[in-house]
């Protein structure tokens, strides 16, 4: 499936900014839970870049629920996935709100 290219431009952030993230499925039941955190590789109007040591195996097209700094968690789909090998990935999260 043909991916769109971005419509916004993507910034470095501050550093050591980190992203809080909650893989449930079920968003509009369950309160936010995060499983997992992941350093921000750069953000965007519309989504980020993450990487993160995740045990949770997150796919493309996955909605998930990501806070990053003292933001609201915003609901979130998974756009790309890239493994940096030893369990560490890097992905790419468009904001659906």
């Amino acid at each position: 499936m043909d991916r769109p290219t971005r419509q916004h431009l993507r910034f470095p952030p501050d550093e050591g900014i980190i992203a809080w993230v909650d893989p449930c499925a079920d968003v509009a039941t369950t309160g936010f839970r995060p499983t997992f955190s992941a350093l921000v590789t750069d953000e965007g109007l519309a989504g980020c870049g993450l990487v993160a040591l995740s045990k949770d195996k997150v796919t493309v097209d996955a909605i998930l629920r990501v806070q990053v700094k003292n933001l609201a968690p915003l609901v979130s789909q998974v756009r790309w996935v890239r493994e940096l090998g030893l369990g560490v990935v890097k992905l790419g999260v468009v904001f659906l709100e």
